[in-house]
């Protein structure tokens, strides 16, 4: 299989695996691919067959078991459900992390709005 990795990727992963100890259940098993500036990805797929797993690995949430991924060194993740605070509106849910950094309002309004 081909390297996900190209000049143009800012996100790839080659042959990425993840096993959960002490079961030794694979998660993801081999996966390839890459995201360029500009696309749009989706993952999809059935409950349990590791999209979530993939989208934490590419933000460094977990340490993938084997194979490659390469990643910007500044990268977010916005949690669906249990990380969002469902009373702050979109803007305040990112800036309230910008915040805890202690950035000034000036960045924060900078960076939660690009």
């Amino acid at each position: 299989m081909p390297n996900a990795s190209n000049s143009t990727s800012l996100i790839s992963l080659d042959r990425v695996r993840k096993v959960f100890e002490p079961n030794g259940d694979h998660a993801l098993k081999g996966v390839t691919f890459s995201v360029t500036k500009g696309e749009f990805v989706c993952i999809v797929g059935p409950s349990g067959c590791g999209k979530s797993t993939v989208l934490k690995i590419i933000a460094g949430l977990q340490q993938e078991t084997g194979g490659t991924v390469d990643r910007p060194e500044s990268l977010a993740m916005v949690f669906q459900n249990v990380a969002l605070f469902p009373w702050l509106t979109v803007f305040e849910n990112v800036a309230l992390g910008l915040r805890t950094m202690r950035l000034s309002e000036a960045t924060v309004q900078k960076r939660a709005t690009t």
